[in-house]
């Protein structure tokens, strides 16, 4: 939550963080009960961090490394999403905000 009154401060700042209209919407269509959710594309994004913080126990998947220390709510797995570890049904949501 913290993370998305940031957001709305950076046009203020003179920076554009397009994203947040994509995070509202999800946000908003995600049920408020504790979910496992999978975020593709992770790397790129901070959108880990506001599901993390949100109490949803966080997965996120990416081609690409995470090159800094997550906290340990959140797992990161470097896989690409047509050949993930995760067997089916694994997970209550899957997002992927400007991945396709």
């Amino acid at each position: 939550m913290l993370l998305t009154i940031i957001y709305k401060l950076l046009p203020y700042l003179g920076f554009d963080y397009s994203r947040l209209m994509e995070w509202n919407f999800v946000l908003k269509n995600l049920p408020k009960s504790r979910l496992k959710v999978l975020d593709v594309g992770s790397t790129s994004s901070l959108f880990i961090y506001e599901l993390a913080g949100r109490s949803y126990d966080t997965y996120a998947i990416d081609t690409r490394p995470y090159t800094e220390r997550l906290p340990n709510l959140i797992k990161f797995f470097r896989y690409d999403i047509t050949a993930t570890p995760f067997q089916e049904k694994s997970f209550d949501a899957v997002t992927a905000i400007c991945v396709i």
